[in-house]
């Protein structure tokens, strides 16, 4: 299985490594940002059971289900701006 592109890290500290921890890759700043991907409100229920399974009905599990359709769909979008970024020659 071939690793995933992390992007690196996020905010190095410039230290050498066995003096600082490793952080948050880039991938992970990527996908937090609040406005990476808009409202999951644009997603139909099709599309958010491909991504996390079967939605609930109510109650705590929809919101649950909710919460891992936005999270998947943030590491798209991260996943995204990862490959636009190697194509512009940004990656370090």
């Amino acid at each position: 299985m071939t690793a995933r592109d992390d992007g690196g890290q996020a905010f190095p500290t410039g230290y050498p490594s066995h003096f600082s921890q490793h952080g948050m890759s880039l991938r992970d700043w990527f996908a937090g940002q609040p406005d990476i991907i808009g409202s999951t409100l644009l997603i139909s229920k099709e599309d958010g059971e491909l991504l996390a399974g079967p939605r609930p009905e109510g109650g705590l599990e929809a919101f649950r289900w909710q919460c891992e359709v936005l999270a998947a769909m943030r590491y798209i979008a991260a996943d995204a701006m990862l490959a636009e970024r190697a194509k512009e020659g940004g990656a370090a």
